[in-house]
């Protein structure tokens, strides 16, 4: 029986102690886009390397694996002030990020570096009558800006297998809320705004997959161990007297970097802050015949000061 790539969904719950699964239901449904499967995430086959009296070898032996998923999220409000989006809160915790709630007012994501405070998500994934879930996800998540377009965040997530089996899963009831484009926004790198197409933020974190024969798939659950924010832009080129981005690139100074507010209603709102953004690399390019300046920067973590954050509104 064939199964159409439109008869999939995801559903997302935080868990209230990592790796302890959830019971997943109608809204824990969360629409994405580009969904990938990966049943054989940091797949383990063993090689059997034995002296047979033949050129062939025997077949190898299953060691373990882990789950994968991969999709995109558009960036979008819940719709209300002070709560968070359906299911995309959960993931951005479950990417080593805290949150921080503003009654009737904000949702702060913030990046946490206590391992003992990390959280987890227990996914569930339909495809027409077959349902997966898998528990103890983390992962990490990348931001796609582009002019007059969705924003989008694109998530990868491991997990444990709890279950998979030709079986129902609950009915999905989506958040209505539609995004904004990528539009009217401040977008500044030191607090002066410059005219550019793309901007892409990359939190990298390192996700670390360890053994343990313990398991019945022999790995412990995903822990995020490191990350190595940043990300590009591409500004057109100015007068060295109004803006020297190569200059700045050799200092190695570092300047706030902040897309002002997507989204005009309260609810709908979110903006991305990198307080002490650097450029790790600078390179020349043209875009609609005009010369473009390619910015690869780093976000700077230092005296207490976050790295970054996306805030709700």
């Amino acid at each position: 029986m064939a199964i159409s790539v439109r008869e999939q969904c995801i559903y997302v719950e935080l868990e209230a102690a990592a790796g302890s699964a959830e019971t997943l239901v109608a809204a824990d449904a969360i629409l994405v886009e580009d969904l990938r499967f990966n049943p054989a995430e940091s797949l383990r086959m063993i090689d059997r390397n034995v002296i047979n009296s033949s050129l062939n070898p025997r077949k190898s032996v299953y060691g373990g694996a882990l789950l994968g998923f991969q999709f995109s999220v558009e960036l979008k409000g819940s719709g209300s002030a002070g709560v968070a989006s359906q299911g995309v809160g959960d993931l951005l915790q479950a990417c080593a990020m805290s949150e921080t709630v503003v009654g009737s007012t904000s949702v702060t994501y913030a990046p946490l570096s206590d391992l003992s405070l990390h959280k987890s998500v227990t996914i569930g994934l339909k495809q027409g009558g077959n349902y997966r879930q898998a528990r103890g996800c983390r992962g990490t998540v990348s931001i796609a800006f582009k002019c007059g377009e969705i924003v989008r965040m694109n998530f990868n997530m491991i997990g444990k297998i709890v279950s998979e089996a030709a079986a129902a899963a609950p009915t999905p009831t989506f958040e209505s809320t539609i995004p904004p484009a990528f539009l009217n926004v401040a977008t500044t790198i030191a607090t002066v705004e410059f005219p550019f197409e793309t901007l892409n933020f990359d939190v990298a974190n390192t996700i670390a997959i360890a053994p343990d024969p313990n398991e019945t798939d022999g790995f412990q659950l995903p822990r995020i161990t490191a990350r190595k924010s940043g990300g590009t832009i591409d500004p057109e080129e100015q007068l060295i007297s109004t803006k020297d981005f190569v200059a700045v690139f050799r200092a190695g100074t570092s300047q706030a970097l902040t897309t002002g507010l997507i989204g005009a209603t309260p609810g709908n709102r979110a903006a991305l802050t990198v307080p002490l953004a650097y450029f790790r690399n600078v390179s020349y390019g043209d875009r609609d015949e005009l010369i473009i300046v390619n910015l690869d920067y780093g976000a700077e973590d230092t005296n207490g000061i976050n790295d970054f954050s996306l805030q709700f509104t």
